[in-house]
């Protein structure tokens, strides 16, 4: 039962529940909530690949290291989903059921943004 609070048998629904607690129907990979996007852009050295996004009308940047990316056929003009969640981000391609990608968020700041005019 699940009451106003969002909470599940007393547990919030995104937690997963401590090592020997009871088992519940519910995990941190039900509670993602992936938004579509488009890579504009990918950018490519021996570490990785660096993918420029489109998500709605924000521009958005995210590093794929080469040792995690088990997809590596990212292309611009294709569509994709991105989650952002507390501590990670992940990509993964729109409509196909592989895993998602771990990936690092790219901060610019104004002054970044200044110099890369």
């Amino acid at each position: 039962m699940t009451n106003h609070e969002g909470r599940k048998d007393g547990l919030p629904r995104n937690v997963v529940p401590s090592e020997g607690a009871e088992e519940t129907s519910f995990s941190c990979q039900d509670a993602r909530v992936w938004l579509r996007a488009a890579i504009i852009d990918v950018d490519s050295d021996l570490d990785g690949r660096l993918l420029s996004l489109l998500v709605v009308t924000a521009h958005v940047s995210v590093r794929v290291e080469q040792e995690d990316d088990h997809f590596g056929a990212w292309k611009a003009g294709m569509p994709i989903e991105i989650h952002i969640g507390r501590y990670e981000a992940w990509v993964k391609p729109y409509g196909r059921d592989c895993p998602p990608v771990l990936c690092g968020l790219l901060y610019l700041d104004h002054q970044s943004l200044a110099g890369a005019r």
